[in-house]
């Protein structure tokens, strides 16, 4: 089976990690509380497990040789690994101030492997590890099993998440849950978190046109899912139950309906589809460096920190130049070689 791109998808993506960035910069909460948890812990958590369903369906739309799978992990660890470097002097600054230990040493090659070197890197090893996982096992099972196993492991997650006070009910429960996060911090891994979506795209990529859902059914089933979600999200507020809030039950429907509802619009393609499918990773992979400059120069200029919606501005506009430059650097590079060239006498 072969796929074109959807490019509704690509937009998406871009839209999909400027709400990353809204994640981490808050953009609401200078002017309502209430708006900021909605915007970030509701509609911005759809971002992160979109981009894990959309790579779980792109790849897998097609049948994969060994070769191609283990091209698609050397290009994801490359990646890993340029970011990993480039973020390094910040957790040197860490060590510098906090002094080089055994403990930190260990704690760093922890996070190399589950939680990634930075925050945001985490969702590389988690990809690589969702893929490998489906890439094999559907060697020995079908997707939907692969599926259903993958859906109980998020239930699990769910309880060292969003609903980890809901396990203190259960004393077993929550010294199992408190032990588990001793040693990985989070569930948002590539285990409960990653795989789920992973194996939801891979589920969609070869069975989507043989399920009898009608465009009605797909709308109403969004609109249904991220109206609880929406209602999820705020008792689990109130009840104070997240020790973090990256899952919830409704997020899965949500994500999937809205998967299948943009598969089914019908998007002419057109060169900035391809510009915001490239430069939505760049911007989720570079927004953290940009905010630690901004943090640095808010020392100067304290608007930067003084309007949350400035702030976030700030951030996203030197995000988006400095991954604007890095999605063009061939492009530039050509024709200022070019110019180069053309600047050069010509003899005879």
């Amino acid at each position: 089976m072969t796929k074109e791109r959807d490019h509704a998808l690509d937009v998406t993506k871009l839209i999909m990690a400027i709400l990353v960035i809204c994640i981490h910069t808050d953009p609401l909460e200078s002017y309502s509380d209430t708006g900021n948890f909605i915007l970030i812990r509701v509609i911005a958590r759809i971002a992160v497990p979109f981009f894990f369903i959309t790579a779980g369906y792109y790849f897998f739309v097609k049948s994969r040789s060994k070769v191609q799978f283990m091209h698609y992990m050397k290009k994801l660890g490359t990646t890993y690994l340029l970011w990993s470097v480039i973020y390094l002097p910040v957790n040197i600054y860490v060590w510098m101030n906090e002094g080089f230990t055994k403990e930190w040493l260990q704690q760093y090659i922890q996070q190399v492997f589950f939680v990634g070197t930075y925050y945001h890197l985490w969702f590389l090893p988690a990809l690589m590890f969702a893929i490998a996982i489906v890439y094999y096992a559907q060697k020995r099972m079908s997707l939907r099993q692969i599926a259903a196993v993958s859906l109980v492991l998020y239930l699990i997650g769910l309880l060292a998440d969003s609903y980890y006070r809901l396990t203190a009910q259960v004393p077993v429960l929550h010294e199992m849950v408190d032990g588990y996060l001793a040693v990985f911090e989070y569930s948002r891994n590539g285990l409960f978190f990653g795989l789920p979506f992973v194996a939801l795209g891979a589920l969609m990529a070869k069975e989507l046109p043989e399920w009898k859902l009608s465009d009605a059914i797909c709308e109403f089933g969004l609109l249904f899912s991220f109206g609880w979600m929406v209602f999820e999200a705020a008792l689990l507020r109130i009840l104070g139950w997240p020790i973090h809030d990256s899952m919830y039950v409704m997020l899965v429907p949500t994500v999937v309906f809205g998967f299948i509802v943009l598969l089914r619009l019908r998007v002419p393609g057109k060169p900035i589809h391809a510009y915001a499918s490239d430069i939505s990773m760049v911007l989720y992979l570079i927004h953290p460096a940009m905010i630690l400059g901004v943090r640095v120069l808010s020392s100067q200029l304290p608007i930067l920190k003084a309007n949350s919606l400035i702030y976030f501005t700030v951030i996203f506009l030197l995000s988006f130049t400095v991954s604007h430059f890095w999605v063009r650097r061939k492009t530039y590079a050509a024709k200022a070689g070019l110019g180069r060239n053309q600047s050069r006498p010509h003899h005879t």
